[in-house]
């Protein structure tokens, strides 16, 4: 989807290139495989990892420092009673806030159940993978990124209207959304 927009504006997308240094008086990019790429403007999206103070605590071994979590429970590492949402976990989802916000519904539930002494149940019983986010292409046009576990993202063709959608979205949600007591 992005790609013809970017060749439209003369950008180059370069993936799989392992970034081992920028040298910004020379304007360009090494690899450790010894590439080097000249750019105008860099976005370097750089490695992702988890906190540190997780893989000291044992609970987030390496690789990557990510909590171990079950796809469908979202349990850490198979204790039963620890549970991890998010960016701390290590599931094959994009770190974004929607992931965190479909998955803690399900975490509520199985926590409601044990207090319960019950098995979660209903639609929040187990995660499917869920993630939406909208996906801005530039020069005021965006489109919506909506996927789960069995189903790849399919976005439709960007458009103003789903532009409109973010800011309508992004200006409403944080007040809607119920806020934790102090």
């Amino acid at each position: 989807m992005a790609t013809p927009i970017l060749e439209e504006k003369g950008i180059e997308l370069h993936t799989f290139f392992n970034v081992e240094a920028i040298d910004p008086e020379r304007k360009v990019v090494l690899s450790l495989e010894g590439e080097e790429l000249p750019y105008d403007l860099l976005v370097l999206v750089p490695p992702h990892k988890g906190q540190q103070f997780l893989m000291d605590s044992g609970l987030a071994p390496a690789p990557g420092g990510w909590l171990p979590t079950d796809r469908f429970t979202l349990r850490v590492g198979g204790r039963p009673d620890v549970f991890a949402l998010g960016d701390a976990t290590d599931l094959p989802l994009s770190k974004a806030g929607s992931t965190a916000h479909f998955e803690a519904p399900v975490i509520a539930e199985a926590i409601s159940a044990a207090v319960e002494g019950r098995v979660p149940e209903g639609k929040h019983a187990t995660y499917a993978g869920n993630v939406m986010c909208f996906f801005e292409v530039g020069d005021g046009k965006g489109t919506l990124l909506r996927f789960d576990y069995d189903h790849p993202p399919k976005p439709p063709k960007p458009n103003a209207l789903w532009h409109l959608g973010k800011i309508v979205f992004n200006k409403t949600y944080f007040h809607t959304v119920p806020r934790g007591r102090v």
